[in-house]
């Protein structure tokens, strides 16, 4: 297979990212801190597959990602993902058009899941009515619950998302435009606390929450890697939680 460095100077030939280090900066940074070698791995939403591919190269042993076109993801992106394994030779990789709800692979089948910015999306209109609706959060608990199923005891979880507060917010709501994201329906996203309430009712330790930054700045991380900072630029935030149980290294 061809090495991490060749996958980030393929993506940005082919126009799947702005450049390699823009890249390497997004895809190390988002599994900052997860092993990954000789991991099983699902990606929930794995769109184009920039985050599956990476995992593989850096050293998952099998990697699934679960991608619903239909369901209203960004059409072709299966077809593309597929291109990309296909010219770099790479293998240990499976892509279904499933749903999480509709996937059902054995109990404890991996190590690490990763949903990067789908939490909202695997339910919307219940994620609308969190966390005032008894009812939306029960699902809530029933679909991380599932998460929680496949992973082994002790396995990873690891999620990004934006929080619905932002600085800039109200102005979308006046119908002008965002200066950082303009394409964010803030009020269709939910806090990090609620995620890690959920979390932890679902089967979840010790959610850890991180403030990300975006990628064009990512100079300036160590100034703007604060909830602070966060909520005047993107929201965006990381949970990694893991599965209750021990884990592998616990067990020996």
């Amino acid at each position: 297979m061809v090495t991490v460095k060749e996958f980030f100077d393929y993506a940005a030939r082919a126009g799947l990212y702005s450049s390699p280090a823009r890249l390497e900066y997004y895809c190390r940074q988002f599994f900052r801190g997860v092993p990954l070698e000789g991991r099983r791995l699902l990606d929930v939403g794995c769109g184009g597959g920039l985050l599956l591919t990476y995992a593989r190269l850096a050293g998952a042993r099998r990697c699934v990602g679960l991608e619903p076109e239909a369901d209203g993801a960004t059409a072709g992106s299966l077809g593309r993902l597929g291109r990309m394994l296909a010219d770099l030779g790479v293998d240990g990789v499976e892509v279904r058009g499933e749903r999480l709800q509709d996937y059902g692979p054995a109990p404890g089948a991996f190590e690490v899941v990763v949903m990067c910015n789908v939490i909202n999306h695997l339910d919307q209109e219940a994620c609308d009515r969190l966390p005032r609706d008894p009812a939306a959060r029960r699902r809530y608990v029933g679909l991380l619950g599932e998460v929680a199923r496949v992973l082994v005891p002790g396995g990873t979880l690891v999620l990004t998302d934006c929080g619905r507060i932002n600085l800039f917010a109200p102005l979308t709501r006046l119908g002008l435009r965002h200066p950082f994201e303009p394409s964010i329906t803030w009020e269709r996203h939910q806090e990090p606390r609620v995620w890690v309430a959920l979390l932890e009712e679902a089967g979840f330790r010790d959610p850890r929450v991180s403030w990300r930054v975006p990628n064009r700045l990512r100079a300036l991380a160590g100034l703007l890697s604060n909830g602070l900072a966060s909520r005047c630029l993107s929201s965006d935030f990381r949970i990694v939680a893991r599965r209750a149980g021990p884990s592998r290294e616990e067990d020996r």
